[in-house]
């Protein structure tokens, strides 16, 4: 674990034996910072499907996401945070881990392993009190992201509305604290409201329209089941209507101010009870959404960035001003970020790096321009939907893929990001010598992944796990 120039401005807590040191920066906080407390409580929001270009704070013009404007009023944004895999069960086991994908292995058809430390794992050993509330069951004990809590609590059923709603999973959380001591914990929550079919309160459904959103998109049904699993996506697109797009994005953008607003809601409650200042707080996602952009729908099936490119959000403890990072960071960077800010050592070799330093004003003003890792390939490995790698060293952005949905193979695509954000031209014809180092960058990257260790394993899945995860699209 890198720490480039991370400030330690603290005293050593020690709690069960174990020291901690709580960091101040300077700059960001109020006069409380000078204040002696214990380790900070860890509260680590990932808001499934959520898209970061569909949130206000990223710039997107219907008022989304006013649920977290005094969270980013007092945090640290991200304008260039990716997820390492398109879909939840690898991604947040890379989140977990900090491991790469191609490194835990943790895909369809497995489940993550105890050889991996999990974040949960290695707060819980400094002694932090650990508390996991999933509502999707790729997240859950069968899939072993359990690992490391006190208390992990699945709240998911097996019907169409296979989740519950993310209301449901803000009053589990007040009910855990209530009578609760101000002592460091690690709060974890994963709501699936934006995830499709994107549920929301018949009462709030024209909160963000002044309407409902438009009939005519149904999730899995007709027209996203002939395009993306019926074979023949070309000749199945031509009966996409506008009508049904307009749906699917109104539907998913309701669901997006519906559970915005309700983490607006949770947020308030942990001020109301103190809670709230002395917290680091992470809000993200795991992966964003499909729709329509290139002919898709849902997530899982391509590498283009509305999937990739997601929210991140960090509020230092006691942080007062808003700021805005403009480096590139991964979804695996998080675990190492919180074990650096909490003054601890990550217990086993990983591939995310710590962006502690970028929450400095010194580091930040240092920036002149965004900076490329030059060494993070997103993957994505499920025969039958995809089977691909991409880099990206802006403003460039390549993608190789092996097989697809849409029945390419061995196709190659090369994006000018910054010119073309919606990823529309494919360039890799015109400049064949950046494919050329581009392609044998990936390849370097893949090869420095494999054969680093097991950590993931068979996943037995039963007859309630398959309804599960057929009714949120994960099986047919």
């Amino acid at each position: 674990m890198r720490r480039k120039g991370f400030i330690i401005a603290a005293l050593l807590v020690v709690l069960g034996g174990i020291g901690f040191g709580v960091a101040s920066f300077s700059g960001l906080f109020s006069d409380a910072k000078k204040m002696l407390f214990p380790p900070s409580p860890v509260i680590l929001i990932v808001i499934d499907a959520l898209r970061a270009d569909r949130l206000g704070q990223y710039g997107y013009d219907l008022d989304t996401s006013p649920g977290l404007n005094d969270l980013a009023s007092h945090s640290t944004m991200f304008s260039h945070c990716y997820t390492n895999a398109p879909w939840t069960r690898p991604a947040m086991a890379t989140l977990f881990t900090g491991l790469h994908p191609i490194r835990h292995s943790v895909t369809r058809q497995t489940s993550l392993s105890d050889n991996a430390v999990t974040l949960a794992e290695s707060l819980k050993l400094a002694g932090m009190n650990t508390v996991g509330i999933s509502l999707n069951p790729n997240v859950s004990k069968r899939t072993g992201m359990n690992q490391g809590f006190d208390l992990f609590e699945e709240m998911f059923g097996s019907s169409m509305a296979a989740y519950l709603n993310v209301k449901e999973m803000r009053r589990l959380a007040r009910m855990w604290y209530r009578g609760k001591s101000k002592d460091s914990y690690f709060l974890f929550m994963l709501p699936m409201n934006v995830h499709g079919p994107y549920k929301v309160p018949r009462s709030k459904r024209e909160v963000l329209l002044g309407r409902k959103p438009t009939r005519g998109f149904s999730y899995r049904k007709t027209a996203m089941k002939n395009v993306m699993l019926s074979g023949n996506a070309a000749e199945a697109r031509t009966r996409v209507t506008p009508k049904q797009i307009r749906s699917l994005q109104e539907k998913y953008d309701t669901a997006v101010r519906y559970t915005t607003d309700q983490l607006g809601t949770f947020f308030e409650y942990l001020k109301s009870k103190g809670y709230y200042k002395e917290a680091l707080i992470i809000v993200t996602s795991d992966h964003g959404e499909e729709l329509f952009e290139h002919g898709g729908f849902s997530h899982g099936f391509t590498l283009y960035n509305e999937l990739l490119h997601v929210p991140l959000f960090v509020k230092l403890p006691f942080q007062t001003q808003a700021n805005v990072v403009d480096e590139q960071v991964v979804l695996a960077d998080i675990y190492p970020t919180i074990m650096d800010l909490l003054d601890l050592e990550v217990p086993q070799a990983i591939d995310g790096e710590s962006f502690a330093h970028l929450l400095e004003d010194e580091a930040r003003e240092e920036l002149s321009s965004p900076s490329n890792r030059g060494t993070e390939v997103f993957s994505v490995a499920w025969p039958g939907r995809c089977v691909a790698q991409a880099v990206i060293e802006r403003p460039w952005k390549l993608i190789k893929i092996s097989s697809n949905y849409e029945g390419l193979e061995n196709e190659t695509f090369l994006f000018n990001v910054e010119t073309d954000p919606g990823e529309t031209e494919n360039l890799a014809g015109q400049y064949p010598d950046l494919v050329k180092y581009l392609s044998k960058k990936i390849e370097k990257d893949v090869a420095s992944f494999v054969g680093r260790g097991t950590y993931a394993k068979n996943l037995v899945i039963d007859s309630e796990m398959k309804e599960q995860l057929k009714a949120l699209g994960y099986i047919q």
